[in-house]
């Protein structure tokens, strides 16, 4: 099969997924996908079975055009394959309540935070399949998640066990369990912030939860990983006893520079 007729196929896999669409909608996808390709070097086919997999997804033509470029660049930039790239963007867009408008900025925040810190782009999908739906739940931004998986991946926890680690960290602040619900009620620590009712950032997690060990002669790492231990559970403590390693300054710092992350994907790429 030829590459015009492979690419001429994709676009009617498109037309299938997605249904009612109307010929200019789809002729506006079908010259996004030769736009792209000619911007990044990837074939048009895979620009448009990118685009099958957005529909695939739920999103309709408008999404998609709005999402496929930042979903090609993270492709690209990130060495993932379309059929992830695509479902990176899109499941972040919705675990964290984004427009899809805001593709691009998922695209730089991966980027940004693959270089300052140890986390690859694909370290980073691996670790958000696995804490963005209960992130965006509790109202963490993508931008603190992925400098919490940052921290841990410099700290050598990376992937789908950050991502794993993190998630069960959320779930013991929101829901103690047992020894550990006994020990937090005994510390005087609340996970909640009582001014917006929604769990505190991890960086402030920290500092408090630290405060509150140090005031109850919890002073050692030791002592600390010990508590650290009753709860969040032993299954967590590497990652608990990484996050907790971290200064909470550094995972603000990092927090903010992925705010402002604008063109970082792109930059990527030229690198």
């Amino acid at each position: 099969m030829g590459a015009f007729t492979e690419f001429q196929q994709e676009m009617a896999n498109v037309h299938a997924t997605l249904g009612d669409v109307t010929n200019n909608d789809l002729t506006a996808l079908s010259n996004k996908a030769i736009e792209i390709s000619n911007n990044y070097g990837i074939s048009s086919a895979q620009i448009s079975q990118g685009e099958d997999e957005l529909a695939s997804h739920g999103l309709n033509a408008k999404q998609i055009m709005d999402t496929i470029q930042p979903s090609t660049l993270l492709a690209v930039a990130g060495n993932i394959k379309m059929k992830d790239s695509t479902l990176d963007v899109s499941s972040a867009l919705r675990n964290f309540n984004l427009d899809m408008s805001q593709a691009g900025h998922v695209a730089d925040t991966y980027a940004a935070a693959a270089a300052s810190t140890a986390a690859a782009m694909p370290d980073m999908a691996q670790a958000l399949k696995n804490v963005a739906p209960i992130a965006g739940e509790v109202g963490y931004s993508i931008e603190e998640t992925a400098a919490d998986i940052g921290a841990l991946a410099d700290k050598g926890i990376k992937g789908g066990i950050a991502g794993t680690d993190l998630k069960i960290m959320i779930e013991r602040l929101i829901s103690p369990v047992g020894k550990g619900a006994e020990l937090i009620k005994e510390l005087g620590f609340n996970a909640i912030d009582p001014t917006t009712g929604k769990l505190k950032s991890m960086s402030t997690v920290i500092r408090d939860l630290n405060k509150a060990f140090e005031s109850h002669g919890l002073t050692t790492a030791p002592e600390k990983n010990s508590a650290l231990s009753i709860i969040f559970g032993k299954e967590a403590l590497p990652g608990t006893a990484a996050i907790f390693g971290t200064a909470p300054d550094q995972l603000d710092k990092l927090t903010k520079s992925l705010e402002n992350s604008k063109g970082a994907a792109q930059k990527w790429l030229i690198l």
